[in-house]
């Protein structure tokens, strides 16, 4: 309590209902001669208000975050606070409001928050935008109306959340947006590698991407893997993972990257569901699909939709996913179809799967192009370019 008005002064005041919140009434400048009292020990029960103002960041050495975890076990809120990362980078495995979580059960949440920067400064590896690595890890935690337009330039990193998100707990992430560009090995525009991991749950709703996803490559395995929405390895182990009504608008350039999650989506033996979603950017990647990337894993991908078109001499990409190169995969692609076109130079891609093995079943799904090149994936998959199946009544009857 005392640390808070110290090191905000009068431009914060305990709020006159509850004399746990604290409410920020003025923009702050965070510079050289005061960056030592950050990040601020988290207290127990208290709601951190910043009334829409602007915390600015001006100094010269990396930003660690706002706040940071004191110990487990506590609860804690932020809200309506905007956050301009002016002066330098993010660091790594930090985010802009909270650092990289090094206790667990820290019970969070987090509402209309904003990070960017007026000086194009970045997230770096596995950090994000709002949170850093490990949000969420062993108990619940709420994200909701937050956005980000910082570049994610840091493996494993994410707009909103940094690597582990959510991991051994559950998560909520609603109504958030990035629009920084994605270019981070592994990195997604809301999420970083591995949410989810082992979770009990971990749903995101209602969250979009603008940013173009290209993805720096591994050199284990030369795949980008960056995601719209999650990076690579999302939802594996989670008991319950589920992004619904989210979509992405920016163009894939990343091997193995995907409008939704990058390669390796899923895995184990819970309930792993993408449903409602949607792709508008184009390809011009391998590997690459509108809504995961290669080898989504036990994976239920439901009523969704691509649009973007397959651009040059790409190889094994799909409208929905890209190839599945595993033979217990499990993946089921019911009612989605895709709209855009294939280059003619493109070989092994497909209107749905850039190729799969016989346990990736696809059913009452269609492609609104006539081939170019061969068209790969197994079961109801239907092309017809006069768009005579594309009326108000189909699309209603599969709810897009």
């Amino acid at each position: 309590r005392q640390e808070l008005m110290f090191i905000f002064g009068d431009k914060i005041e305990v709020d006159s209902s509850d004399p746990n919140k604290y409410n920020l009434t003025g923009a702050v400048t965070i510079n050289n001669s005061n960056k030592s009292y950050f990040p601020i020990l988290i207290e127990d029960g208290f709601v951190f208000d910043g009334g829409s103002n602007t915390i600015t960041y001006e100094g010269d050495t990396e930003w660690d975050g706002l706040f940071v975890s004191s110990a487990a076990d506590h609860t804690f809120t932020i809200l309506n606070t905007i956050f301009d990362l002016y002066g330098s980078d993010l660091s790594n495995n930090n985010g802009c409001f909270i650092s990289d979580m090094g206790y667990n059960s820290n019970t969070i949440t987090i509402t209309n928050c904003h990070s960017s920067s007026t000086n194009s400064k970045v997230i770096n590896d596995n950090g994000g935008g709002i949170v850093g690595r490990k949000f969420g890890i062993n108990t619940t935690c709420i994200i909701s109306d937050c956005s980000n337009s910082l570049e994610i330039s840091g493996d494993n990193s994410g707009g909103i959340c940094g690597q582990y998100a959510g991991q051994d707990g559950i998560l909520t992430i609603e109504n958030c947006t990035n629009t920084g560009k994605i270019s981070g090995h592994s990195a997604g525009g809301i999420c970083g590698q591995d949410a989810g991991k082992d979770g009990t749950s971990l749903i995101i709703k209602y969250c979009s991407n603008t940013g173009g996803i290209s993805g720096e490559t591994d050199s284990s395995d030369n795949q980008r893997s960056a995601g719209g929405i999650c990076g690579r390895d999302a939802g594996n182990g989670c008991d319950e993972f589920l992004i619904q009504y989210c979509w992405n608008e920016g163009n894939m350039t990343g091997d193995g990257t995907g409008g939704i999650c990058g390669i390796y989506s899923g895995g184990g033996n819970g309930s792993h569901r993408i449903e409602y979603c949607y792709n508008s950017g184009d390809f011009e990647a391998s590997y690459a699909g509108g809504i995961c990337g290669r080898n989504a894993r036990n994976m239920i991908i439901f009523n969704c939709y691509n649009k973007g078109n397959v651009l040059n001499s790409v190889d094994r990409c799909g409208g929905i996913t890209g190839n599945d190169t595993s033979s217990n995969t499990d993946t089921k692609i019911y009612n989605c179809y895709n709209a855009g076109s294939i280059s003619s130079n493109a070989t092994n891609c497909g209107g749905i799967i850039g190729g799969s093995y016989d346990r990736v079943i696809v059913k009452n799904c269609y492609w609104l192009g006539t081939a170019t090149t061969s068209v790969y994936g197994a079961g109801s998959i239907h092309t017809d370019s006069s768009n005579n199946f594309k009326t108000p009544l189909w699309l209603s009857l599969i709810h897009i």
